[in-house]
């Protein structure tokens, strides 16, 4: 059965954001980011810049900070654009190893880095305490979409064996159902027609005198 809406709330060290189709260069989109007064310093920000299939771009980013923040807020992260009037709006994620979400949005080779980046002082039972949270997080998506990117991003091992299970499993969780077919038009206001019943009569032997008749 669907899930209920989440309440959004996050609470992590290390953020990550995804800009899509946005224009925004990498320089002001981290001069935004670091102006932000939030409860933790910022301890490192990485933004890459990458191109959507049709050609338009999309900003992936990491923040790293000196404690944990709450995120209450889903439009904490909203940027203006100093052209214009438009608002940039992210998709906001924990990233529970920063490591493999520098690796993962580096690929492109368009990035830009402000501070320096803090390494996972993780142990195996933090890892595996980590991939809970990340699990979690899945189940706690807005789509089967979202879920997936999460898993892609924090187990790409997982992600890379266990695709088509993983993905079976969320579109389930997530299935919204189709709304009621609602007709335009009333039920009493369909005649059939003489050469309809004619048609009918001819190939179905059914007797049609008790159905409306247009004239």
């Amino acid at each position: 059965m669907p899930l209920p809406p989440r309440v959004f709330r996050i609470n992590a060290k290390n953020i990550f954001l995804t800009y899509s189709k946005c224009s925004l260069s990498k320089e002001y989109t981290i001069e935004k980011l670091r102006a932000l007064s939030l409860t933790s310093n910022k301890k490192f920000i990485r933004v890459a810049r990458e191109l959507h299939e049709d050609g338009t771009p999309h900003l992936h980013v990491l923040i790293q900070f000196e404690g944990r923040i709450q995120v209450t807020n889903q439009r904490l992260f909203d940027i203006v654009s100093p052209h214009s009037s438009a608002i940039f709006h992210p998709n906001i994620q924990s990233a529970k190893s920063s490591k493999d979400v520098k690796a993962y949005i580096e690929k492109g080779g368009d990035f830009l880095d402000w501070g320096t980046f803090q390494e996972d002082p993780r142990n195996s039972r933090n890892r595996g305490q980590a991939l809970d949270d990340v699990y979690d997080d899945a189940l706690k998506s807005t789509s089967a979409e979202e879920a997936l990117q999460i898993i892609r991003i924090n187990d790409p091992r997982i992600f890379t064996l266990q695709y088509h299970n993983l993905r079976a499993n969320y579109e389930r969780l997530f299935y919204k159902p189709l709304d009621p077919y609602i007709s335009f038009w009333e039920y009493s206001s369909f005649n059939i027609t003489r050469i309809m019943n004619e048609w009918l009569e001819h190939n179905f032997q059914i007797n049609c005198a008790a159905q409306p008749v247009e004239i």
